[in-house]
């Protein structure tokens, strides 16, 4: 075999371009032009005889997506907080969702990172019956969710989610009160 180095000839390349058009593989070819069959292939990327390098494979999400049930986001969302993942639940969020609190007084919360200084505290909670689900159902295109809090208060939220299935929109009060998060966002 020649050496990397061995410039091509006009006749090499003429056989190149014939065996082509001939359909014969860089393998048979390597003994006929004493030359690798790496060097081959490169030779015919070159004059355009064949296709272009692949490159590395590299790992794809499928074309295929599989859709989730709202509901089925939820439960996640909720199963995520009971154990305290804190980067399961981030993973659910949006990078542009926002996160409205008025449990405790009217705060919002923008951007992943500020929704994860809101759950941090919230996650280390010790009560038995904290992020348990009393009710969930699917209103005007958003998730709406009655569940326990962290510290086992009665909480309503509203999720809203995108095509890909990540929360970007979030809402959530005490159930009890008069001026309840639901009366809030049916004006916004």
């Amino acid at each position: 075999m020649k050496n990397k180095t061995t410039a091509w000839t006009a006749g090499e390349d003429a056989v190149l371009a014939q065996a082509a058009k001939d359909s014969v593989s860089p393998t048979r070819l390597c003994v006929r032009l004493r030359r690798s069959v790496g060097s081959i292939k490169r030779r015919m990327r070159e004059l355009g005889l064949a296709g272009t390098r692949r490159g590395p494979r590299r790992a794809t999400q499928s074309e295929i997506q599989v859709r989730m049930s709202p509901i089925a986001q939820v439960e996640g969302w909720l199963q995520a907080c009971k154990a305290g993942d804190l980067q399961a639940l981030m993973a659910l969020y949006g990078e542009e969702a926002t996160l409205e609190c008025a449990c405790t007084g009217s705060a919002v919360y923008a951007g992943v990172a500020a929704i994860l200084e809101y759950w941090v505290p919230k996650l280390r909670s010790t009560e038995p019956r904290r992020f348990t689900l009393t009710n969930a159902h699917v209103e005007d295109k958003r998730v709406v969710v009655d569940y326990l809090s962290y510290e086992a208060k009665p909480v309503r939220m509203y999720l809203s989610l995108d095509e890909s299935g990540k929360l970007i929109q979030s809402k959530c009060g005490p159930r009890e009160c008069k001026n309840s998060i639901r009366d809030q966002h049916t004006n916004t």
